[in-house]
């Protein structure tokens, strides 16, 4: 999911000479500098890599990318399902319920802008996949700053509040990252995109599994006081 064009047919990813940083080896080979690495690097590939229909030393990457897009496929659908559990945030105080339609909506166009990124190899429609980039995790900031202004005007219990404003913190930082593209032609301003792809993906899942635990807490609290209601 890099950004930066380092060569006509290829989006980011690309590497520049030093040592072999190894990673988990799914990838054929190689980077922009040096195409016949045999190993995929976590400090000097992006995700997009493992999308990516050919290496760049242009060998077949068919396992890797049919993995690449199941995964987004997951995570895009994930991210829509759980979209409309979030609307339970505002049943606490029926307060702010609009902004939760609106975060559901921007949550739909997060969720089919990582679809879309899967549908865009980075080594063959680099516009569409940096569309799709911007688009996803736009579209997620917009998502979590909403549904964290539904938690505070319905009173959640502050760690899950505080969970999303670090989150959108960091996701502000990551979109500031993307968009200074052209220094991920060196090998610091590489090295900076590569590793902090990897810490917003993993943040991301840390967050969403918090934030799934209140939802699911909240949803068993109104069942149980639906179940009181209920004259004996």
């Amino acid at each position: 999911m890099g950004l930066v064009q380092v060569q006509p047919a290829r989006a980011l990813g690309g590497a520049v000479p030093g040592p072999d940083h190894r990673g988990d080896g799914r990838l054929p080979g190689g980077n922009y500098f040096s195409r016949l690495a045999s190993h995929y690097s976590l400090t000097l590939n992006f995700f997009s890599d493992l999308g990516a229909t050919r290496t760049y030393a242009h060998q077949a990457n068919a396992a890797s990318s049919i993995l690449f897009i199941l995964a987004l496929v997951f995570v895009g659908i994930s991210m829509i399902v759980f979209s409309f559990n979030t609307l339970l945030i505002w049943k606490k105080k029926d307060r702010f319920m609009l902004p939760g339609k609106v975060a559901v909506l921007l949550a739909i166009v997060s969720g089919i802008s990582f679809i879309g990124i899967a549908a865009a190899p980075s080594n063959l429609t680099v516009v569409a996949h940096k569309m799709f980039v911007f688009f996803a995790f736009g579209s997620l900031l917009g998502y979590v700053i909403l549904i964290t202004l539904m938690q505070f005007g319905n009173g959640w219990a502050k760690p899950y509040i505080v969970s999303n404003l670090v989150y959108a913190g960091l996701l502000v930082a990551y979109i500031c990252i993307l968009s200074s593209g052209p220094a991920f032609r060196s090998l610091d301003g590489l090295q900076l995109g590569a590793v902090s792809q990897k810490v917003i993906v993993y943040v991301s899942i840390l967050n969403m599994a918090i934030q799934a635990i209140g939802i699911k807490r909240h949803s068993r609290s109104l069942a149980r006081t639906a179940a009181a209601a209920v004259p004996a």
